[in-house]
């Protein structure tokens, strides 16, 4: 009896969600878009950061605009060798004690989209204190060599 009030109770709420009425009231959306950043060493064209899974490398820091420097698991992580920078700002430094200093800017505008969060743009993409490359978009990828 419990299984067929469930049952019930589940076709019901099916039947009565429209697919066509997208109801956003409880979407949280992300309030710019995330970048995905792989660095390599320019000499020796070795890839760094490949066992920071967990946790940031010491003296690793990252800070927007107006000097907001991120937490890491917070406003970063490193995933897979690659940091993952949360919500990209138009502009972002990036700094190993002792091995770079690199700044990322960029033009980012929020664009309108057919689901409940916003797309973005992201253009003008330029660096400071590393050569970069971007490696895939929309999605931000970037390829940053010091």
């Amino acid at each position: 009896m419990k299984k067929l009030l469930v049952l019930i109770i589940l076709s019901l709420s099916l039947v009565t969600c429209d697919s066509d009425d997208l109801d956003c009231a409880n979407v949280l959306c992300a309030p710019g878009p995330a970048m995905v950043i792989t660095f390599f060493d320019a000499e020796t064209g070795e890839q760094l950061y490949t066992d920071t899974d967990g946790e940031a490398p010491e003296g690793f820091a990252v800070t927007v605009q107006n000097d907001l420097e991120l937490l890491y698991n917070q406003g970063y992580v490193f995933q897979n060798g690659e940091l993952v920078i949360y919500v990209f700002p138009e502009v972002a430094t990036i700094v190993q004690e002792g091995v770079f200093d690199v700044t990322i800017n960029a033009t980012v505008q929020t664009q309108e989209s057919s689901g409940c969060c916003p797309d973005y743009s992201i253009s003008n993409i330029n660096s400071t204190g590393g050569d970069i490359t971007i490696t895939q978009l929309p999605e931000l990828r970037l390829r940053i060599d010091f």
